[in-house]
């Protein structure tokens, strides 16, 4: 009966922690910006991220963060517009998501290594509302289902095996 019962719950549990993380990866939202973005704004939840997409022929993008520990790069990938001629055009994108709550202004530098000059800057205004505490609580909440839900069954399964011993 007893371990019926913690079976039970174990399935529960583990419906209920299934149900969290998919609702959590329905909710992320992704965002694109290309050039004619520059000057926007976005707000960041918790698992959400955003892809620069620029064009570089010539110069070279860098981005300046105004405040590092609210935003993260998470992915770099470019592909050249023309693979069989070097030097072509390419297109870069940028992946970003927050770090921890707070707002930062993300820059984009379009400029000439050699000369240092500049030929243009994308500017994205972010607010991050990302919070350590739900990440805290993800980790207990799989902390839990590990280690003490299985725990518990265990106990309860040695304690019906010590009744039936007597």
């Amino acid at each position: 009966m007893a371990i019926n019962l913690s079976r039970k719950l174990i399935s529960t549990f583990f419906a209920v922690l299934m149900f969290t993380m998919i609702f959590q990866n329905v909710a992320a939202a992704h965002t694109l910006f290309t050039i004619e973005d520059s000057n926007s704004s976005i707000s960041l939840d918790s698992d959400d991220s955003f892809t620069v997409s620029l064009r570089q022929e010539g110069y070279r993008w860098k981005y300046e963060l105004s405040n590092p520990s609210v935003l993260k790069m998470i992915d770099l990938d470019g592909y050249a517009l023309d693979p069989e001629n070097p030097g072509s055009p390419a297109i870069y994108n940028w992946t970003f998501e927050g770090l921890e709550k707070g707002t930062t202004t993300l820059t984009f530098i379009y400029w000439d290594s050699w000369s240092g000059d500049v030929a243009f800057t994308f500017v994205l205004n972010v607010t991050s509302n990302v919070s350590r505490t739900t990440n805290t609580l993800l980790i207990i909440t799989i902390f839990s289902a590990i280690i003490v839900v299985p725990s518990v069954a265990i106990i309860k399964r040695m304690k019906g095996d010590v009744k039936n011993e007597k």
